[in-house]
């Protein structure tokens, strides 16, 4: 016997990512086949144990070809900005800095299998942060940066993410905990996690310190309230990986009052501002034009209940939508 750790999200109360230890029938050998009979034992336990109708493998070992392309070794991060293409794996490693070198970042040229087993990796001392496109990244929370480099590469491959949105337990055959810390099926439930509770915002996929706060618990579009007599400390820009410039959070500048202008048939254009359509999160569409409806027509709220689990959030910003559109409209026209 051996035991696996398999990883649920926590759609409701304080815990992210649950994991549980599954005892299972370990099939000893090198193979690939013999892999995926352990896989096999650790799910049908799994699925036993936590009262699940599927477990995704995320591994190369896999016998699920999408769950071998969500290998963090084959899941890739493209960059606009940087015009550069690179895996979860070589990002994570190249952005590795310790006391006597780094941030190798040529690893990103190279191979996954290359990347890791790079001896710079093991020569060049205790390992002090991590560093990527400038922007530092603390060892703690312990897999906060590993996370959220594959947060990002995932959310930006739709058909995978979709894919993962419809599991709720994750494992990694080769993960064991007693001689590594990162796990992509760790990764992969917190995904789930955090798109479910709807808090997998632009902001939080962007900016480091939204992300931190998102995994405090404590995620809000507003920013970080200062107590009386205290000074902010400054924020450390964000390159945004997958855009095409920084991201600094600078209050914008209010718009300039456009004059009017009427023409013979006298026509009125309504300025509205909306959230991107990259802020509402991955498959929240329909939830959010429901509530531009409700805000736009006064009709009943739909209860939480018959809400979409984490689509609450959504459903709400289309709401403000609609009801400032009426607002806007009610000005012009009479009832």
């Amino acid at each position: 016997m051996a035991e696996r750790p398999v990883f649920a999200p926590g759609l409701t109360g304080p815990t992210l990512v649950r994991t549980w230890d599954i005892s299972f029938t370990w099939s000893a050998g090198m193979a690939v086949k013999q892999a995926q009979k352990s896989i096999d034992s650790l799910h049908e336990a799994a699925k036993q144990r936590m009262k699940v109708d599927k477990v995704l493998e995320i591994s190369s070992k896999s016998k699920d070809p999408l769950g071998v392309r969500l290998s963090a070794f084959n899941l890739m991060i493209n960059t606009k900005k940087y015009n550069q293409k690179f895996s979860v794996e070589c990002a994570y490693q190249s952005a590795k800095v310790f006391e006597r070198g780094g941030p190798y970042k040529d690893l990103r040229e190279r191979t996954s299998r290359e990347a890791k087993v790079d001896p710079r990796l093991k020569e060049s001392g205790r390992l002090v942060k991590f560093q990527l496109f400038e922007v530092d990244w603390d060892l703690e929370p312990k897999t906060a940066f590993y996370d959220w480099l594959y947060i990002n590469a995932l959310h930006k491959e739709p058909e995978l993410a979709d894919y993962v949105l419809e599991h709720r337990a994750f494992s990694d055959i080769a993960f064991n905990p007693e001689k590594s810390l990162n796990c992509q099926a760790y990764s992969a439930a917190l995904y789930v996690a955090l798109h479910e509770r709807g808090i997998l915002t632009p902001e939080v996929l962007r900016r480091k310190e939204s992300y931190l706060e998102a995994l405090r618990g404590t995620c809000s579009t507003q920013g970080t309230t200062v107590g009386e007599g205290q000074e902010s400390a400054p924020e450390q820009d964000q390159p945004d990986m997958f855009g095409s410039a920084h991201v600094r959070d600078e209050p914008a500048e209010p718009a300039e009052p456009v004059e009017p202008v009427e023409p013979a048939e006298a026509k009125r254009i309504i300025e509205l501002e909306i959230p991107d359509r990259a802020e509402i999160p991955h498959g929240h569409g329909k939830s959010f034009k429901r509530g531009v409806v409700a805000g736009l027509l006064e009709v009943p709220d739909i209860d939480d209940e018959l809400q979409p689990s984490g689509h609450s959030y959504s459903y709400r910003r289309g709401k403000q939508v609609g009801e400032r559109l009426r607002a806007e409209v009610a000005k012009l026209v009479k009832d």
